[in-house]
Formats: structure tokens, sequence, C-alpha cells
């Protein structure tokens, strides 16, 4: 129905994903560098579609001593959302954790986002620049040395060598009878030799580990392993999703970043794994799509039967021969919640009443609590110790059903300007649905419009202002339609062959009446009856339109044996959309659509459920303009044999005993139930010929004083 919109009080405006860790799984740690190596400080900045964003982000250094360093800056944005700043720490940079801030957006609980960005300076760090000098300076001073040494040996041996030579040589050979310089044969080879092969002069065999000094070969073999070292580190960042509601969908986000922080490919597509609640595998192996370099999503339709609770996302991704894991945490909401204020029905101060709807959007019965107040501004929330008047309660609304509510508010102190806000949710979900209705609250009582005064002369008098009700909608291709005024008849109609039609109430006072309307198919069978409240101002015309009567429902067996099917069949308006609905420990839905007469089938496998007693319903939807509430629920059982349904027949509402009477005999079974948990026997009665929500009480008795024949 078309009284009112929808306001959802949930906005995602920036996300931001951070995790930064290496291959080796060193998680969440801070950067390390050297005094005087280059720190870059950097994110990858999406927004909540994933798309990358280059809105300024600025970065704010402090050292150790608690001096900054630098002020916030603004920091260099690329097209691919990646924003990032380098900075050089000194030579004699204190060693310590450097507190950094990421800081983008402004608006605090709206896009703001301060990411922590701290390094840590340590001096036990030795970047390769350092290794390569201290390696270069030190077989600078080896060679030096070792040319020195061997050098002072050499002269020291030839000095001695020569001394004694000298000192024996002419002795020798001027005393030696046969001298001659030709006898000494190879003594100048062999001394040469001697000399030389008593030296080592190679630096060959050393080893860093043992104190000796590094040949060439082992630099290298060094200087390559650390370089492969350093290239290792990998960051993988999964987006962290929140919560969404049931019949939209999940989305997930990968980004692998290389060592140097660029967007670089993984060996293949990461697969993904999604649990629901309950523990149920829902995506056993998905494979993420690649949107560029390093960067990988994967979407998933969540059904309208999906379990609500905590979820569990695992993304596997191999980088370099390693299979990484990361796992994404998210909240599923299956009764989603949505609010209408339909009117402002009592605006006369202190006491302000507005008629107001609460649906139930999901798959799940649950109790809604709810919020209402007045409020004097349209910015100001409900809550807060600022509200001109405020209350709260909560209710029980069936799936895919809703209620209607007056809502009073007694302490309004003056005429003016107000707003009034409500706003609801599923006990057990976080996700609010709101709305907001602005009036203006009047002083003393409000006279109904007067009749103009007749006029003289030609006889013609004045004539009273009609107060009138148009109701107007969908039903079934020229059916016929009933509209209740406080459980009474007050017209009835046929629908066209497009399934619409418009009834109207005249001769009414002002005033607050609760209008309800049924359609009846061509088997005779009646829909389930749609309630709302109408607040009618005296000498004006309401317009109540968007009604859209939920189909009936009907089934071709009784008991259907177990492994067949099981025909499930009605009528609603013409091509709609038909969602068939099995209760069970799992719900299942089937969808079909209906014929140019209205009517659907709906084949059910009664073979995916186990023996036992089940329940359908039905709804219908045109496209995005209309969808019905929910039919009542026909009940069958799933056996080891196929037993036909009985004829349809129009059954009374109220009769309990089946005696096609309405009377003090089914009170008394009605009386007996009042308030009390139902039996497995009485519980389809309940649903067949009261108000079908698993209980007896005032609504019951209504129903039944509405088709009371005694």
């Amino acid at each position: 129905m078309n009284f009112s919109f929808k306001v959802f009080s949930c906005f995602i405006l920036l996300f931001l994903v951070f995790s930064f860790f290496a291959i080796d799984f060193v998680y969440a740690s801070y950067q390390k560098i050297a005094p005087g190596d280059t720190v870059t400080l950097g994110e990858f900045v999406f927004d909540d579609n994933f798309v990358a964003t280059t809105t300024d982000c600025t970065i704010e250094i402090t050292d150790p001593l608690n001096v900054m360093k630098v002020p916030p800056t603004i920091m260099t944005a690329s097209t691919s959302g990646w924003h990032y700043y380098n900075y050089t720490t000194a030579g004699n940079a204190p060693s310590g954790v450097w507190p950094s801030v990421m800081t983008c957006g402004a608006v605090a609980r709206g896009d703001l986002v301060i990411v922590d960005k701290s390094f840590i300076v340590d001096w036990s760090v030795v970047s390769t620049s350092t290794i390569k000098g201290v390696v270069d300076e030190s077989l600078t001073v080896a060679t030096s040395s070792l040319a020195a040494v061997i050098g002072a040996n050499i002269n020291a041996a030839v000095s001695s060598a020569s001394s004694s030579l000298f000192a024996t040589l002419p002795s020798a050979i001027w005393s030696f009878s046969g001298r001659t310089l030709t006898s000494f044969g190879t003594l100048v080879a062999d001394m040469a030799s001697a000399v030389w092969t008593s030296i080592s002069r190679t630096l060959t065999g050393a080893g860093l580990d043992s104190g000796s000094l590094a040949t060439q070969s082992y630099i290298d073999t060094a200087t390559s392993t650390l370089a492969a070292k350093i290239q290792s580190g990998w960051t993988v960042t999964l987006s962290d999703f929140g919560e969404t509601t049931v019949n939209t969908a999940y989305k997930a986000k990968l980004q692998v970043l290389n060592y140097a922080t660029i967007p670089t490919d993984a060996d293949s597509l990461p697969t993904v794994v999604i649990t629901d609640s309950a523990g149920t595998v829902q995506v056993p192996n998905g494979v993420m799509t690649k949107n560029s370099n390093g960067t990988y999503s994967y979407s998933y339709s969540i059904g309208g039967s999906a379990v609500g609770g905590v979820w569990e996302t695992v993304v596997s991704v191999v980088v370099n021969g390693e299979t990484i894991k990361r796992t994404d945490y998210w909240n599923l909401s299956s009764s989603p919640a949505d609010v209408q204020i339909i009117d402002i029905t009592d605006k006369v101060i202190p006491t302000i009443t507005a008629s107001v709807r609460i649906d139930n959007k999901g798959t799940s019965h649950s109790d809604f609590y709810y919020v209402y107040c007045i409020v004097n501004s349209e910015s100001n929330l409900c809550g807060g110790n600022d509200d001109v008047d405020s209350g709260s309660a909560t209710a029980y609304i069936n799936a895919g059903s809703f209620i209607n509510l007056s809502l009073t508010l007694n302490n309004v102190p003056t005429a003016g300007t107000y707003w009034f806000k409500v706003k609801a949710r599923a006990l057990a979900e976080t996700n609010w649905a709101a709305a907001t209705k602005q009036f203006t609250a009047e002083s003393g009582t409000v006279t109904p419009p007067v009749s103009p005064p007749g006029g003289g002369g030609g006889g013609g008098g004045g004539s009273a202002v009609e107060t009138r009700v148009n109701v107007s909608g969908r039903a079934y291709p020229k059916s016929s339609v009933t509209l209740l005024k406080d459980a009474q008849v007050a017209a009835t109609t046929i629908a066209g062959a497009d399934a619409n039609f418009q009834i109207s109430v005249s001769n009414l006072t002002g005033g607050n009446y609760i209008f309800a309307v049924y359609g009846e198919d061509s088997k005779g069978l009646r829909s389930s009856l749609l309630t709302f409240p109408v607040s009618v101002t005296a000498g004006a015309t309401t317009n109540v339109s968007g009604i859209f009567i939920a189909p009936t429902i009907a089934v071709d067996k009784s008991e259907v044996k177990r492994g067949d099917n099981i025909a499930i069949f009605g009528q609603s308006a013409p091509q709609a959309d038909i969602v068939v609905s099995v209760n069970s420990e799992e719900e299942f839905f089937g969808k079909t659509i209906s014929d140019k007469n209205g009517v659907y089938l709906y084949n059910f496998d009664s073979g995916l459920v186990a023996l036992g007693t089940y329940y359908a319903k039905s709804k219908a939807s045109i496209g995005n303009i209309a969808v019905s509430g929910f039919s009542g629920m026909i009940g069958f059982k799933v056996g080891t044999k196929n037993v036909a349904a009985a004829p349809v027949t129009k059954y009374l509402k109220g009769d309990l005993n089946n005696d096609q009477r309405v009377n003090l005999i089914d009170f008394s079974i009605a009386a007996y139930w009042y308030k009390r948990p139902l039996s497995a026997t009485f519980k389809p009665i309940e649903i067949e010929r009261l108000n079908g929500d698993g209980k007896v009480d005032l609504v019951d008795f209504s129903i039944m004083a509405f088709y009371w024949t005694g």
C-alpha cells in the first residue's frame, strides 16, 4: 500500500581494507626498517561498491621521542585507489615504534576512517646496501692486510736469505776448487718454487660463519638469497562485508600486493567457501573473478529462505606456491522490517496519534521491537533525552505478514510543526527500518467543514459535503470483492478482467475506522483478510490505493506418497509472479506465473521432505510495482500413499465444529483454546477457520462475531 516510504539507517560511504603481513605468516606486524632507510606507508581505498577512490587521505608521523616528523600531509593517490607516502629516516634515527596515522574522510560515524600505519626503526636491521658496504670495506681491508703480510714475509725471507747467501756464498764459491756458475744447476728455479709454494695466495674456501674472509662466490650467493627473502613478502587482504538482509547479495573483494606493495596476480584464481549460521556449506567451491591485476571479487545472491545469523566466508589464494586463507564473518538478517506511517490521525495537543504499519519482509516469524517518538527537528533521532515524547513496545509478526498500530503520545505541550518518527527491527536482528512524517500540531478542537448556506430567490439550497472512503487495488479477474468496516460488510463489487477493482463507502462521519477487504475466486475460495486502519475527515474523500489481495490456495491431495508431486494451485492477478512456500526444517520456496485468468499451478516434489505434515502458502507480485501478503495456509501429509483431496467447498469462517453455523458452540471451543498452546489437531482448524497465526486471541473472536449465525 502506498501510504509512506521506507528509510534505511545504514550507510557505508568509504570502505578501507587492511591487514599487512608476509607470506611467512607474520600477521598484522609493523614494518621494520634500519636507520637511514625509506619506508612506504599506504593502503588501497575503495567505496562500498569496490570502486577505487582518490579522495584525499593524509599521513601524520611522530618519532619515539614524541617529536612530530611529518605533520598531516596529503598522500599521493593513484587511479587504482592506492594512497601512499614515502618517508626516509635519518641515519641517526632513534630506535622504536614511530606512531603514524593515515586519515581518510572527515565525518564522524560517516566517511571518517583512521588507520594505524606505525612502523619500527631498529638498528639491528641491516639493509642490503649496508651489507654490500660492509663486505666491500672488509674485502679492501683484508686484501691490503694480506698484501702487506705477503710482502713483509717475502721481503724478510729474501733479506734473510740474501744476508746468509751473501755471507756464505762468496766463501763457498771461492773455496770450491771447481767453481763455475753452471755447477749450481736449478738453484734459482728451486728457490723460487719453494718461496711461492710455501705461502697461500688464494681466498677460496673461506666462509663468513668461520670468521674467515668471504669469497666472491659466497658474496654472490648471499646477495641472491637476501634479495629472494626480501621479495617473498606479500600482502593479502579480504574485505569486511559487515551485514545484510535476505534477498540481497553478499560481496567479497581480495587484494594481493607484492613486496613493493604493487597489485600482483596470484598463481591462480582464488576460491571461496561460504557457510551459513547453521553450519551448512552454501557455496562449496566458488571461484572469484579477476577485476584487475591482483584484485578479485565474488558475489553471492542470498535467497529469501536463508538462515539468519553469523555467516562465514573463507577465501583461499595460492601465492608463490603457498596457500593463504582469509576469513570474513558477516551477519544476515532473516526478518527484515518495513515501516510506514499511514497518517497522523489526531493532531490536537497534547495527545498525538499516528496510524502505523509494520511488515515482516523476511521468511522467519519474529517478535519485532519498535520505537516511536515526536521531535521538533527532522534531523533529530528517537532517543538521546531530547524527544518531545517517546514510547516503545514489541509485537509478534508472522513471516510475510504485517500489523497495523495506533501509536499515541500524550505530552506535546504546544502547537507547531513536529515530526513523528517510528523505527522497528526483529529482536534477533540489528538492521532498523524507519519512517518519518511531518505534521502540524493544533490547539483546541478541530471543527469539521460547515456546509455553505442555501441561496435565496432561486430556491437552490446548499448541499452537505459528502464524507467518503474509496478503496482500490488488485484482486482476481471478475472476482467478488468485499469491503468490511469495523467487522461489518460495507460494500461489495466485481473486479474487472484485469483484476483491478474500486469500491466506495459513503455517508460516514469523521473518525477512525478499521477496514478490511477480501476476494473470492472462481472456485468459491476466499482470500485471507487484509486489514488496514483509516482516519476519515468529515466532509472529505479519503482514497486508499495499492491494495493487493493475497492469492487463494488449494492442493490436489490430502496425502501424497513421498517422492510423488503434489499440485498446489489457486488464483491471483493475471501474469503475476507467484511464490509458493512449504514449511519444513528448511523452508522450501517455488516460483511460477499465473495465466491470463490469474490461475497458477506449482508441482511440489515431496521427495524433498521427510514423512510428516506440512503447510503451504503463496503470495503474488507484479514486477517492482506491487506485492501481496501471504495467503492462508493449506495442509497436506507426506506419507506412503496418494489420497485425493476432498472437493473444494466453501467453508464458513468461525465454524469450528463443521455444522455450517457459527454460534455459542464454536465460541466455547475457541474460549477453551484462548491463550493456550494449540494441539496438533486444532492447529489446522485455527489456520483454516480463524486468524491463522497459531494462537487464539481477541482477533479470532472478532472474526467469529463477523460470521455469527446464531
